[in-house]
């Protein structure tokens, strides 16, 4: 029998909602098999991922298709089980093509009832499971056929995009479900998503929500209140409409900051939903305001995981370059070579805690972390192959607002060039009574070489078939490159798991200036191969996420402590005598430290 498509009509009474999200980190993120023009399509619901169904029913199936005209035949079932090609053991049913609508012809989404009701699974079973899904046969599809596309929730769709032709990814899949559970929630108010700005000035975050209201949801009613005090009650029309349940969405807040420097708590409590008040008590969503005194000069790190042996790490070496060009001062590249297959494995990063939590999120070489917040690769961003992309998260990261200014200057202690000195300056824009951060210092070098196979750089692009000119220059060059000079290793760090202790004195207070100064024996290093070409990395870290909120870089000085002016182009100067105190206008004749470096006017 033939099913025709149906129009559901949403009972709030009897507690139906869509259930199912298209995020590709989500649980419920829809799965696709192929094979022999054949596609199964499906999300598989577990106790686990969709708890809010134990016990509840599941009532027909929602979906959207990019574009129908290569589909020869279809259907949707339902199985306690799966594996390519068998038969589902629940139901089938076929559906008439004559009524299979897709987006590119019809701007709307399958509807489909089905004949019987069927139970989800049941809670006491913590094996259950019931795979939705639809089985389409493909035939005469062009090269670049596209079938899957954005469903309604395409902002939050990670991987189903109309602009990538050549993925044919999953479909967005969702499920018409009751239980008791939906019938007795609504939203739940997650968090408001924390915000540094300065004193007295228009500031605007988010609030995120999720949606477990039974009934589509039109409209919020809520007040917004920091540190405790009502800042104002607001009517907000959602832009779209949510009839989906779980789904995460965001309330935007606009307000004015308060004049006191400070970190302090903000509040959002729903009030009413659609005009009704709530049947049940919220949750508050709350987040953190620090409000400055004013605001930070920003500038970001970058700390890319590579190795000599590594195939594909030139691309993260021409990453570096492009960024380090378009970004200058403001962006800090450290390379950490990592494996004792690399001459220039530094053991403080190697053996981190740091280091190997970030490998089981990015997997392997190269790839990059920055200011320990964002995790990609670092020539194409937050994909693994394909055009440069990367610039877009930094770009982002520089965007945050630091709660303190950082600089940092760097000597030989002694003429033997033994030890280097440290001197750093940190000033925060507000007074924090109970926060925790730290500094985490690292020593980089430029222009390393040396002689032997692990000197060697793998060329994995000898045979790139791609289009970016920086990785077509090295087709043809071999398998391994001779005569490389390696620029920003990590040579030496001290504090690169949690910072240093006591490096930063709590409490801080607003616009007081701390120095720390600390001395790192390089006596025994022997990729200390050019004095000159070495350079201080100071990194203020916030130890409540391990992110890390400001840096600085300096160029190692000769022994007086006095380093040549930087010809690189800066947007600020910030100016510091030798007590750390902030100057605005320099006498002559003096020794100061501009931008981190110590310097004789």
């Amino acid at each position: 029998m033939l099913v025709v498509l149906l129009t559901i009509t949403i009972s709030s009474a009897n507690a139906q909602a869509w259930w199912g999200l298209w995020k590709s980190s989500d649980e419920l993120a829809p799965r696709r098999v192929l094979y022999a023009g054949e596609q199964d399509q499906y999300v598989r619901l577990t106790p686990q991922n969709s708890s809010i169904l134990a016990d509840g029913k599941i009532h027909g199936i929602r979906f959207w298709i990019h574009d129908k005209t290569a589909i020869t035949s279809a259907k949707i079932w339902l199985s306690t089980s799966y594996s390519k090609g068998t038969t589902p053991n629940i139901m089938s049913q076929e559906i008439d093509l004559n009524q299979l609508k897709d987006l590119i012809h019809d701007g709307e989404p399958n509807v489909i009832a089905f004949d019987e009701v069927y139970n989800a699974f049941h809670s006491g079973n913590p094996y259950a499971n019931i795979f939705v899904g639809l089985t389409l046969q493909l035939a005469n599809t062009p090269d670049y056929y596209q079938l899957a596309g954005k469903g309604k929730g395409e902002i939050h769709s990670n991987y189903l995009n109309e602009t990538d032709i050549s993925s044919n990814g999953a479909l967005p899949i969702q499920v018409l479900a009751s239980s008791q559970q939906i019938k007795d929630r609504n939203i739940e108010a997650k968090e408001i998503r924390n915000l540094i700005t300065a004193k007295n000035s228009g500031a605007e975050t988010k609030a995120v929500l999720t949606n477990y209201s039974a009934e589509t949801l039109n409209s919020i009613d809520y007040d917004f209140m920091i540190d405790g005090v009502l800042q104002y009650s607001k009517h907000y029309d959602l832009p779209n409409i949510i009839d989906e349940i779980g789904l995460e969405f965001e309330l935007p807040l606009s307000f004015t900051t308060p004049s006191k420097t400070e970190k302090v708590d903000m509040a959002v409590y729903i009030t009413e939903i659609n005009g009704n008040t709530p049947s049940i008590d919220l949750q508050e969503a709350v987040g953190q305001l620090i409000v400055l005194n004013q605001q930070t000069t920003k500038r970001t790190i970058m700390e890319e995981f590579t190795g000599t042996w590594c195939l594909n790490c030139i691309r993260g070496i021409e990453g570096i370059k492009i960024l380090s060009d378009k970004f200058g001062d403001r962006f800090i590249p450290i390379a950490v070579h990592g494996d004792e297959r690399d001459p220039m494995m530094i053991t403080q990063y190697y053996k981190s805690t740091f280091f190997r939590d970030k490998m089981k999120i990015l997997g392997g070489y190269p790839s990059c972390t920055v200011d320990r917040l964002y995790d990609c690769d670092p020539y194409c961003g937050y994909n693994t192959t394909g055009t440069f992309l990367t610039d877009i998260i930094v770009a982002e990261a520089l965007q945050q607002v630091s709660v303190a200014d950082i600089n940092v200057e760097a000597h030989w202690a002694d003429e033997s060039q033994k030890e280097i000195e440290y001197n750093v300056f940190t000033r925060f824009g507000y007074t924090g009574n109970n926060d925790n951060y730290r500094l985490v210092l690292v020593l980089t070098a430029d222009g390393l070489k040396g002689e032997g196979n692990y000197w060697r750089q793998s060329n994995g692009y000898n045979e790139y078939t791609g289009t970016e000119e920086v990785l077509m220059q090295y087709v043809g060059k071999g398998k391994y490159l001779v005569d490389m000079e390696y620029n920003h290793v990590a040579i030496e760090g001290i504090g690169i798991d949690g910072g240093i202790e006591g490096s930063i004195e709590m409490p801080f207070t607003s616009e007081q200036t701390q120095h720390f100064n600390y001395k790192m024996n390089v006596a025994d290093n022997k990729l200390v191969q050019d004095p000159q070409q070495l350079h201080a990395v100071a990194m203020l870290m916030d130890c409540s996420n391990g992110t890390i909120v400001n840096a600085a870089m300096a160029k190692v000085a000769d022994a007086t402590g006095i380093a040549t002016p930087s010809t690189t182009k800066q947007e600020s100067q910030t100016i510091y005598d030798l007590q750390g105190r902030r100057i605005t206008t320099p006498a002559r004749h003096g020794i100061y430290i501009v931008n981190g470096k110590k310097i004789a006017m």
